[in-house]
């Protein structure tokens, strides 16, 4: 299997197959892990916290937990002009101190940077960077991914994970 993209979905999902077993190589097209900005924090609210659970290990997991912070509100959103903006937080989001399903914790606010690292973490040798996927073809068996570096990747299933312009949703 190989998966397109070393982002957070791509690397969350490796985790989860390294977790159960299941064979895998990631491709990503950046040279290396902090070669640009990755964006500054992002909210997982409890659906993503309890998946984000099941596809760490228990001690990636409880690390990556050590890192997050708890918001205590519903988020304040604001336009270009920096006018408070009403209305656009979303359904699901919860405070921890609003959470009263112990299966469904409250909301994270997670570092983007560090969480990408650690979800790196015991996958090095099957991620392998300055890999930008210039093209796709298949057969009835296999998939072949070829990169503009002139080397190829023959799997039986590729996995879109390289974001908005994917070259394999295409």
């Amino acid at each position: 299997m190989a998966i397109i993209g070393a982002g957070l979905g791509g690397l969350c999902l490796a985790q989860g197959l390294r977790r159960r077993g299941v064979a895998f190589e990631v491709y990503e097209k950046d040279p290396a892990i902090n070669s640009r900005t990755q964006g500054y924090r992002f909210r997982l609210d409890g659906h993503g916290h309890h998946s984000l659970q099941k596809c760490l290990p228990p001690d990636l997991y409880q690390l990556v937990l050590a890192t997050c912070a708890t918001p205590t509100s519903g988020g304040r959103f604001v336009d270009t002009a920096l006018n408070e903006v009403i209305g656009r937080a979303v359904d699901t989001w919860s405070s921890a101190e609003t959470s009263d399903a112990p299966e469904m914790p409250g909301d994270l606010s997670i570092n983007r940077s560090p969480l990408r690292e650690k979800l790196l973490t015991d996958l090095t040798p099957r991620v392998h960077f300055g890999k930008a996927l210039i093209e796709v073809s298949e057969t009835d068996d296999y998939v072949f991914a070829r990169f503009s570096d002139g080397t190829t990747v023959t799997a039986d299933l590729l996995l879109a994970a390289e974001g908005v312009n994917s070259i394999v949703r295409q």
